[in-house]
């Protein structure tokens, strides 16, 4: 009964916490948005998946969107230092 509660409460917070910072530490520029499209263009093999003016629509709008969602995200839920808060929380919870 103990391991459910502990993972109950482990779930509680990666869904309250670590999910509203993550995007905003990721996507803090719009060139770490991009570089991280970059990054999943090529892991993904997007290149032998989509065209190639398909694949860099995907890497250019989606980087802005989600450079637009970080901040958006960092407004909302108030997070004000992203690193050092990130780093506290991986570091409390670990």
């Amino acid at each position: 009964m103990l391991f459910f509660r502990e993972e109950r409460q482990w779930r509680q917070w990666t869904d309250d916490v670590l999910v509203h910072t993550l995007s905003p530490n990721i996507y803090r520029t719009p060139a770490e948005a991009l570089q991280a499209f970059y990054h999943f263009s090529d892991v993904a093999d997007w290149s032998n998946t989509f065209g190639n003016v398909q694949r860099l629509f995907v890497i250019y709008v989606g980087s802005a969107a989600m450079y637009f969602v970080g901040k958006l995200l960092k407004k909302r839920y108030l997070i004000l230092l992203l690193v050092c808060f990130l780093s506290f929380v991986l570091i409390f919870f670990t």
